[in-house]
């Protein structure tokens, strides 16, 4: 497995704090069944900006330990892009990853209100020739509200990132997962690992769940293959007509409801 969204490289956001946690964090990886991922540190506005520079800065001091050390873990650079209205215009200026310079961009919306302008954002992303990734969907409180939110994004081609530990968190999180993938409203499947010793990649419990649920075939196109598309940026289609529909009523209009 394949990686696409994680904090590994240390002491640039919320992700490992030092070189010692980003390597025992690759230990915990290879437990997992993991051999690589893609390094994607924060890119929000007001909180973390990792810039490109940075992030090829901080891999390459990973990169070389982990050589010196004879560790057989690949890792990529990336950026997770909290979606602002300067996003396009720090993309144009170089300012920000994509996902190991392929055409496949991270990004996340906020947590409780829905960002208006994400179509538009999402549309002059893709102007560019970019494939945007919405990372962990299920987190998001008007996703869980109504999962349906996502169904116009996916129609115009992006690509929905499910956290690997929201199979087993309980609560909203794991009942909107659980409903985006029986509905086939997921794509790749990754971890989002900050620290060792919170939100970390010891994920084995996690797979055999995603297994038992998807089966071999599905999980290994979620947690493998598609990541590998990813990494030598490969088309993926967003299969929106896989999707499954839930026989909901259409609101009714006001001058409708004599009928």
């Amino acid at each position: 497995m394949i990686d696409i969204h994680c904090h590994l490289i240390f002491g640039v956001d919320d992700g490992s704090r030092n070189l010692d946690e980003s390597l025992k964090m690759v230990d915990m990886y290879l437990q997992s069944g993991f051999n690589g991922a893609i390094l994607t540190s924060h890119y929000y506005r007001n909180k973390f900006i990792v810039d490109k520079s940075m992030v090829n800065a901080g891999l390459e001091k990973l990169r070389k330990e982990l050589d010196n050390r004879g560790i057989d873990f690949s890792i990529y650079p990336g950026n997770e892009v909290m979606v602002d209205d300067k996003i396009l215009k720090d993309y144009d200026n170089d300012k920000i990853s994509t996902l190991n310079n392929s055409r496949y961009i991270l990004i996340e919306f906020p947590m409780f209100s829905k960002p208006l302008f994400a179509k538009d954002l999402i549309y002059g992303l893709q102007l560019r020739g970019l494939m945007p990734i919405l990372a962990h969907p299920e987190r998001y409180s008007y996703v869980q509200e109504d999962e349906n939110f996502l169904l116009d994004f996916i129609k115009s081609g992006v690509l929905m990132q499910m956290n690997m530990e929201s199979i087993s968190c309980g609560g909203d999180i794991e009942e909107t997962v659980k409903k985006l993938l029986s509905r086939n409203m997921i794509h790749i499947i990754g971890t989002d690992s900050h620290r060792s010793d919170w939100r970390n990649p010891i994920l084995n419990n996690e797979v055999k769940i995603l297994k038992d649920l998807l089966g071999e075939d599905r999980f290994d196109l979620l947690a493998c293959a598609n990541p590998n598309r990813i990494i030598n940026n490969k088309f993926i289609s967003s299969n929106f007509e896989d999707i499954i529909f839930l026989d909901v009523k259409p609101e009714k209009k006001w001058y409708e409801f004599w009928k």
